[in-house]
């Protein structure tokens, strides 16, 4: 991994807001898969099966061989830890410190979707259509077989309950008892990603015709919401949990959330505006404020209610694939399909 404190030394015209406050790294060409807040930085997840710490400063920190082979999801947790799932069919559990130990190991097996609550005590990993729950030693508490091949998981904000994204509609469980039925929330097409509204009251997917999906837990009561250019599989909830940030589009939708019909007869609000649709979002910290990284590699912020977006990083080199905020909200991490990223440091004052 190499660290540069500016960008390229072409004119002014070419510089950004990551060149002026901020600083680049490049990881050789690995996919940035996901990247997560640890141990006062970053983890960054590659394409190249590694787990990479970039202290706040841009330091590098420890260095993971996490998988023989690509990561494919990984998750944080809140002391620093990060899970991750490969497709060498393993899931793994990476320290701060860089020490790697296997929880799930399938050979032969690609592992379609992963989850984690916060604490790391239960643990969620899909393998077509075989669904797997662990504890956080890597016991296993739940194997159960769904309808369709699980594109998706999401643990609700308790851990309480696991809703699993396939063909078909939303299966919820239970993660910890085994020999259950879920219940199934239906919907016909392919729900493609998931997310519980902060309170536990909706689940929302995203689906393969370019639309969401949602229910209202308690009774059912589903709505959908259309008008995207591409599948919705970037979701990010403002820190107060009354509006979802949404991709799949050049704007950022914005649904609100805020009664107990939800976005039920109601228009979203839009923040954002760019040339190609936004694939990646992460929602700040403590402020009405979203970061988007669309298709074309552009990196913006938007403000709820504010009249103009801002542009931190302007299109390409590559798409924008992973967002991370700092829990403080004063450092905003990104990452590329070509390997490049950075640190944004956010004006103080």
């Amino acid at each position: 991994m190499s660290i540069a404190a500016d960008g390229p030394s072409a004119g002014a015209a070419q510089r950004s807001f990551v060149d002026e406050s901020g600083l680049r790294l490049d990881f050789d060409g690995a996919f940035v898969v996901a990247i997560m807040p640890a141990a006062g930085g970053f983890a960054f997840a590659l394409g190249d099966g590694t787990v990479r710490l970039v202290l706040a400063d841009g330091t590098p920190g420890p260095v993971a061989q996490a998988h023989d082979g690509a990561v494919l999801a990984a998750v944080g947790l809140t002391d620093g830890t990060v899970i991750s799932a490969g497709d060498d069919g393993r899931v793994v559990r990476v320290a701060p410190d860089g020490v790697v130990r296997v929880l799930l190991e399938a050979r032969g097996k690609w592992p379609t979707a992963l989850a984690a609550t916060p604490d790391g005590a239960v643990i969620g990993a899909a393998f077509g259509k075989t669904l797997v729950t662990l504890d956080g030693t890597g016991s296993e508490r739940v194997r159960l077989a769904l309808p369709a091949s699980v594109e998706a998981l999401a643990f609700d904000p308790r851990g309480k309950r696991l809703a699993a994204a396939h063909y078909g509609g939303v299966s919820l469980l239970i993660p910890t008892i085994a020999g259950q039925t879920p219940k199934t929330l239906k919907w016909k097409g392919n729900h493609v990603a998931v997310t519980w509204s902060p309170d536990g009251a909706f689940v929302v997917t995203g689906m393969q015709e370019n639309a969401l999906h949602g229910w209202r837990v308690a009774d059912g009561m589903d709505f959908q919401m259309g008008g995207y250019a591409r599948k919705v599989r970037a979701f990010s909830w403002l820190h107060n949990g009354r509006w979802l940030a949404t991709g799949g589009a050049p704007v950022i939708p914005m649904w609100p959330f805020v009664s107990k019909d939800g976005p039920m007869g109601k228009r979203a609000e839009t923040v954002g505006n760019a040339n190609a649709p936004f694939a990646v979002l992460a929602a700040h910290p403590a402020e009405d404020i979203v970061a988007g990284g669309t298709e074309d590699g552009l990196l913006q912020l938007g403000r709820l209610g504010a009249p103009k977006p801002a542009d931190l990083d302007p299109e390409g080199p590559a798409p924008i694939s992973a967002l991370a905020w700092s829990p403080d909200g004063w450092t905003l991490a990104f990452g590329r399909e070509d390997g490049s990223a950075g640190l944004v440091f956010m004006p103080r004052g």
